[in-house]
């Protein structure tokens, strides 16, 4: 990966969590129930909760 391509993974990345943390962490995308895709943003002890599941 070239330097100007991980440079624009880092912005895009950091655009998307800082969307995440001031629309209260989550949003939702796509069709409800089966189909849907659900984005959250979660602290390491919430992700480890989410695995064990």
């Amino acid at each position: 990966m070239s330097k100007f391509e991980s440079l624009k993974r880092k912005i895009v990345h950091r655009l998307i969590v800082n969307y995440l943390i001031k629309c209260g962490g989550a949003f939702h995308h796509g069709a409800y129930g089966e189909n849907g895709k659900y984005v959250a943003l979660m602290s390491d002890k919430k992700y480890h909760d989410y695995q064990n599941l």
